[in-house]
């Protein structure tokens, strides 16, 4: 069998288009005049400056618009009813633009040096991954570990530490624990 990747939860998914089709519906059948609650989302999820500014502009808007509209039917309702639809148009293509268009990548962060000088002589020691849970009975010994010197005191020359060379039959034993493996997975293989 091979490891697979944890299953995507699909209520998370089906709830984030759900509010998609609900706020880009508001501004539409409300004539522009509620254009601002979508905006209001996008500025609270994203917290962009263009995005608050926009939020303003569809909120402007729409209590202009209901400002102009009237009851004696000339030329300021016709303005109105003009930027309220307009808003009702303009609010829903600038949400689903910026909620579908292609997220910007966060800049990597610049690697940082490490904090302590590199002492000369010394190689980090490899790292043994063991295949079988039998135990090595003799495990490697490391140099004691020495206090630094004094302050005030010229630093003592470090000690040159050198790996200890891995054991003829722990090689036979990796060996053999590789063809074990070999074998087992050659037999799922087949299944």
């Amino acid at each position: 069998m091979y490891p697979t990747a944890p299953p995507k939860r699909p209520g998370v998914r089906v709830w984030r288009v759900l509010l998609r089709i609900v706020l880009v519906l508001v501004p539409l059948l409300s004539l522009g005049m509620l254009g601002w609650v979508a905006l209001l989302w996008l500025a609270v999820e994203h917290r962009r400056t263009r995005d608050w500014l926009a939020f303003a502009a569809a909120g402007a808007t729409g209590v202009g618009g209901l400002a102009l509209v009237g009851p004696d039917g000339g030329t300021h309702t016709t303005a109105g009813m003009v930027l309220l639809l307009g808003t009702a148009l303009a609010v829903p293509a600038y949400y689903l633009a910026v909620e579908l268009g292609p997220r910007p990548e966060a800049a990597p962060l610049p690697s940082q040096p490490h904090p302590y000088p590199p002492v000369p002589g010394y190689a980090p020691a490899p790292v043994v991954r063991h295949l079988s849970p039998v135990r090595d009975p003799s495990p490697v010994r490391y140099p004691p570990v020495q206090a630094p010197p004094p302050v005030g005191h010229p630093p003592a020359v470090p000690p040159v530490f050198r790996p200890v060379p891995a054991r003829p039959d722990r090689i036979g034993e990796v060996r053999a624990g590789l063809d074990e493996l070999s074998a087992y997975l050659e037999r799922e293989d087949h299944r």
